[in-house]
């Protein structure tokens, strides 16, 4: 079985699943299944979604560096995000 869903018991590495959103929802219900699978095992998983991607790279520009900075924040220990 080649579904990465099937295989969720072999991840050990976190994970860090980003979807960028064209306005439909396949995409991200397909990586949702992943992302609860290792919620329930209880792996390490963060799941964002870039929301309209569509409008441009400087939207999602702006949305990247407020996920890295958020990443950066949690690596460091800080609890305020």
């Amino acid at each position: 079985m080649n579904a990465p869903g099937f295989n969720a018991h072999r991840v050990r590495t976190p994970l860090r699943m980003i979807e960028q959103s064209h306005g439909g929802t396949a995409g991200v219900l397909g990586k949702w299944e992943l992302y609860s699978r290792l919620r329930y095992l209880e792996r390490p998983v963060e799941f964002f979604v870039m929301p309209n991607i569509e409008q441009g790279a400087r939207t999602t520009r702006r949305t990247l560096g407020r996920l890295q900075r958020s990443w950066k924040a949690r690596s460091s220990g800080s609890t305020s995000g």
